[in-house]
């Protein structure tokens, strides 16, 4: 006997084609819901290193400046790192916003927040004072434990994204 299989377009939620089978009543609801707030994630945490990437990618010379001021990595590594990390961050929000490669644009975008909450921490431990570099190369943005919370706080979205794109659905049962 042929299994019957279902396969999401690449725009659909996790659930989203298990959910439409599904009897009407609470679980429909929390379904809906569920699909709902994780369209909305995807758009936010998406829209959030789309916008981080721009004033990156059109001031490489600036954000290179920003990149050198952590003193984490070798000189030889903060041009190529200024050129190429805005790009990462504007296409892993593009493709989370669009819901392309969704499984892997959410691990670089989770990998990058930790990268980028380690360099905080690292650097506020360290006393440096710098500018985050994170939405811009301004220098009234200061790391400090403000800029620590905030990218705490994209990052909770985020692995809630990641977590509940690769955690199976659970199996409907018949109340009958």
């Amino acid at each position: 006997m042929a299994e019957n299989r279902y396969t999401p377009t690449f725009a659909e939620t996790p659930d989203e084609g298990a959910a439409s089978s599904a009897k009407p009543g609470r679980h429909h609801l929390y379904s809906k819901l569920d699909r709902w707030a994780f369209s909305v994630l995807r758009f936010i945490i998406g829209g959030i290193f789309v916008y981080a990437a721009i004033p990156k990618i059109i001031e490489p010379g600036a954000f290179a400046k920003v990149i050198y001021n952590y003193q984490i990595l070798p000189n030889m590594l903060v041009k190529p790192a200024a050129i190429m990390l805005p790009w990462l961050e504007l296409f892993a929000g593009a493709f989370i916003i669009l819901g392309v490669w969704l499984e892997g644009a959410l691990i670089i975008y989770n990998l990058l927040m930790l990268i980028f909450i380690a360099a905080l921490i690292f650097n506020t431990g360290r006393g440096l004072d710098i500018h985050c570099g994170c939405f811009s190369q301004e220098p009234e943005d200061m790391i400090n434990m403000g800029t620590i919370i905030r990218d705490l706080l994209i990052f909770v979205p985020a692995a809630y994204l990641l977590v509940r794109v690769f955690a199976k659905p659970a199996k409907q049962t018949d109340d009958r």
